[in-house]
């Protein structure tokens, strides 16, 4: 076919056509979507879904509860528009659809694709539920991941995933139960990324899972809680130590131990404390400098998620066309938005072509989701 066909409607849908089918963890969270046009700066709302409470009938008098619906509100930046701009040669400006898609469309929509999916992988740092790969990789190490989440009352009606980095789905893929989950009739199993239905969950390979490096912070420090202040305080004994966003330390409550996760990096001085954000809420207080922190977990490599699709959320919202642009368009399809833009460049003496996503990934509710780690 001719190139008069590559309007950029068609250019635009084909491109959400190839991003939908590269998205790995981008396919498995929540989509939240709305097709009005959102600017950069705007405050957005995200539903969580209703909570209730199931009361015990008193044979005479109902307990009558309003629809508890939690929300998260996210202010969409600058920093969330992902943009890929690309010279237009004489040469693809020939080429028809099917020419244009394999050897243009599709390598940029990968690119977007493999970003959204590193955007949600790193979400893991706001998760404090965590199982740890055994030397000898069991396939004990995947129940007890089952078992935190069920602890955490995650729905067990609605499908769980598991998403690997490649190092670890080596570790994992020779066991058994995963070598021949094909054959329970598992069709998806037989798609590049998908290693099958394990223990109630959907597993899949993903190469932009992210690794984590841990601060200094050790055992031979001190944390301090105060419940008025729901704060966390960290204080280094011998030399300055530090934490990083997505570290997990564990602190003893009472006869409680708690895993805390670490919300943003800090420099941990000694002599003081130091406030850190973290999750989730301290729930009892401790007299500061008496007591060490108990654990540190080795969160140093893959952190690999097993979720509900709940825990996390895409925020995906449509980009108003610009009003100097000649040639623009903007195309929504299964709750993804692209917009295509075509410039001439005076400086580069070239035609232009960019294609930009506004995309956000947040987390919802941590106690869906759990790290496997190593």
């Amino acid at each position: 076919m001719a190139n008069t066909l590559l309007t950029p409607s068609i250019i635009a849908k084909e491109a959400l056509i190839v991003l939908e089918n590269n998205l790995v963890l981008g396919s498995k969270v929540h989509r939240d979507y709305a097709d009005e046009f959102t600017k950069v700066g705007d405050t957005i709302t995200i539903r969580k879904p209703a909570t209730f409470v199931s009361y015990p009938w008193d044979g005479s008098s109902l307990t009558v509860q309003d629809i508890k619906e939690k929300s998260v509100s996210v202010q969409l930046l600058d920093s969330d528009i992902l943009d890929i701009t690309f010279k237009l040669g004489t040469r693809e400006k020939t080429l028809d659809l099917e020419d244009f898609s394999e050897q243009v469309i599709q390598p940029a929509m990968r690119a977007h694709a493999q970003k959204i999916d590193e955007l949600i992988a790193s979400l893991y740092a706001y998760v404090p539920y965590y199982g740890l790969v055994s030397g000898t990789p069991a396939v004990g190490d995947i129940l007890a991941l089952d078992k935190i989440l069920n602890q955490n009352k995650c729905p067990v009606d609605e499908q769980r995933y598991g998403v690997l980095s490649p190092a670890t789905k080596a570790k994992y893929l020779a066991l058994e139960a995963f070598l021949h989950a094909e054959k329970r009739g598992d069709t998806d199993a037989l798609r590049r990324a998908s290693m099958g239905a394990v223990f109630g969950a959907d597993w899949y390979m993903d190469q932009n899972i992210q690794k984590h490096t841990k601060g200094t912070i050790t055992t031979s420090d001190y944390y301090a809680s105060v419940i008025t202040g729901d704060v966390l305080k960290l204080e280094a004994v011998t030399s300055a130590k530090t934490v990083k966003k997505g570290d997990i330390i564990t602190c003893n409550q009472g006869a409680v131990a708690v895993d805390f996760v670490i919300l943003a990096d800090a420099d941990i001085g000694t002599g003081a404390f130091v406030v850190v954000p973290h999750y989730p809420a301290v729930t009892a207080d401790v007299a500061e400098g008496t007591t060490a922190i108990s654990a540190v977990v080795d969160t140093t490599g893959p952190n690999n998620l097993v979720f509900h699709k709940n825990a996390f959320a895409l925020i995906i919202r449509p980009l108003e066309k610009p009003f100097s642009a000649g040639l623009a368009e903007v195309v929504n399809y299964k709750g993804l938005s692209a917009r295509l833009t075509g410039t001439w460049s005076a400086s580069g003496k070239s035609d232009q072509l960019s294609i930009d996503i506004l995309a956000k990934a947040v987390k919802l509710t941590e106690e869906l989701a759990v790290r496997l780690i190593g």
